[in-house]
Order: structure tokens, then C-alpha cells, then sequence
């Protein structure tokens, strides 16, 4: 996810970040989150549903 959203020129610094979203992602959950790059990975990746 961190490659993906680099090519799409959004930078995510947090790896950690990345994981939790892609948990959320393959569980079919929505994240709750308050974290800048979720919005982010949310823009490059429209199967992160968040709250």
C-alpha cells in the first residue's frame, strides 16, 4: 500500500499506518481513525472505508 500510494504521489510516513489500513482493508471493516494519512491512503486506495 505504501508503494501504491507513493506512485500516486502521496508520501505515508508511517508504516504502521499502512498495516492497520490494510488489516481494515482484508477484515472488510471500516477504520476509525483521526490520523492525516488515512485520508490520504483513502484518496489512492477506495477500498479503505473510514469513519
Amino acid at each position: 500500500m505504501r508503494v501504491r500510494c507513493r506512485r500516486a504521489g502521496v508520501t505515508i510516513l508511517s508504516a504502521i499506518d499502512c498495516l492497520i489500513a490494510r488489516v481494515a482493508i482484508e477484515q472488510g471493516q471500516v477504520l476509525l481513525h483521526d490520523d492525516r494519512d488515512f485520508e490520504k491512503m483513502a484518496a489512492v486506495v477506495p477500498d479503505l472505508a473510514l469513519a
